[in-house]
């Protein structure tokens, strides 16, 4: 089987189709990626064969300004509505469509595997009639986010001749990485979906840094905006603050494009990193304070660790509503962000064992849903019975 993986040029959508692409790659099968800089040379690192595929993510970024201005003129609770229905299937779409359609014919896969949010890997295997699957990175979208997404890529399916049913996000298979407690019930209405277990990036690194290894024996508290959202270093050194003089390790990772000269001298309990794999660094930490991107926060929940979030933008505050919800961590606005209050609610969150036992209980959910290799029968049997795409008037375009 060959099996081009698609993503959107981020890290936090090339990383919840790694595991499948390891399995798959484990399994004798042929796997590419497909996808723009700089997630393309991170592949090709990793060792797939990788397709430059749309706009890069400076590209994006530039193209996003000029066509709608800076990001902070529209309202944080709008974001993903704007993401979903402008750029993801506005700009990006038709921008990585022609090229996706070029590696298909050249590279010949049996099967396109696409995370969430990219648009044009199902148009492509719609168009080429070959079989698609979606791979999900946190909870089901809401039902309004996901009507806003298939009406805006409707119109590209329609201009290619598809009829607009073809454009729905879960009318293929749906290889869904999120634990039962924070998943919505609306997941259950999908008629075909797969649980796959979340890995955190960097699973197969070998070593780790020593000094992880001989931190005090106190709390460990790890402070991360990602990779995207990490631009404004005010966050860190409000939360930084608010730990400096505490009884806890910190382990603070500014993410790409940040050196930890950034943010000048810090206490001898803090540590500033430019990036650190979550496999390496989870299991020596106690809690997460984080912007509650699903990474980040699957990755913690599936080391049983309590989250404190910030949500910056994005998914991120309904992601942290989930979190709330299922009690396995608490949310922090923006506006409210201050030392005193990143103290006040460290305090709640190690002193009330509530917290971890309910971060406990989502980490056995996640290592009890089956891992990326038990996917691979289904992928298999999509390969091998292609469904039909459907034309403008509804039919199957083999009639």
């Amino acid at each position: 089987m060959r099996v081009l993986f698609t993503c959107r040029p981020g890290y936090g959508h090339y990383y919840p189709l790694m595991p499948l692409a390891r399995a798959a790659a484990a399994a004798g099968h042929a796997v590419a990626v497909a996808t723009g800089e700089p997630i393309r040379g991170v592949a090709e690192a990793d060792g797939f064969e990788a397709f430059s595929a749309g706009p890069g993510f400076a590209a994006i970024r530039e193209a996003f300004v000029a066509k709608f201005g800076p990001l902070d003129e529209i309202p944080p609770e709008e974001h993903r509505s704007f993401f979903f229905g402008r750029v993801f299937t506005g700009i990006e779409l038709p921008a990585r469509l022609p090229e996706l359609l070029a590696i298909a014919d050249k590279w010949q896969p049996d099967l396109i595997v696409h995370e969430l949010s990219e648009f044009a890997g199902p148009l492509t295997a719609e168009i080429t009639g070959i079989p698609h699957a979606t791979c999900g990175y946190g909870p089901l979208l809401e039902p309004e986010i996901t009507d806003v997404a298939e009406a805006s890529a409707a119109e590209h399916y329609l201009a290619a001749g598809l009829a607009p049913a073809a454009a729905r996000l879960y009318r293929s298979l749906y290889l869904d990485p999120c634990p039962p407690s924070l998943q919505v019930p609306a997941a259950s209405e999908i008629e075909r979906r797969i649980a796959i277990r979340p890995e955190p990036a960097g699973t197969d690194t070998v070593s780790e840094p020593a000094w992880l290894g001989s931190l005090p024996q106190r709390p460990t508290v790890y402070v991360t905006l990602g990779t995207v959202w990490n631009q404004d270093l005010s966050f860190f050194r409000i939360v930084l603050e608010s730990l400096a003089r505490r009884p806890v390790n910190v382990i603070a990772a500014l993410g790409p494009g940040k050196e930890p000269a950034d943010l000048g001298p810090q206490p001898p309990n803090v540590r500033v990193c430019g990036f650190i794999p979550h496999a390496q660094l989870l299991g020596h930490c106690d809690l997460v304070i984080c912007h509650g991107g699903a990474g980040s926060v699957l990755d913690s929940l599936s080391a049983g660790l309590p989250l404190l979030i910030a949500p910056q933008a994005a998914d991120h505050f309904y992601n942290a509503r989930r979190v709330v919800a299922a009690g396995a961590g608490r949310c922090l606005h923006h506006a409210d962000l201050t030392p005193a209050s990143v103290s006040r609610e460290l305090d709640v969150l190690l002193r009330d064992a509530r917290y971890r036992d309910a971060a406990a209980t989502i980490a056995a959910e996640i290592a009890a849903m089956p891992s990326a290799g038990g996917a691979l029968p289904a992928l298999t049997a999509l390969a091998d019975g292609p469904p039909a795409s459907l034309q403008a008037d509804g039919k199957p375009m083999t009639e």
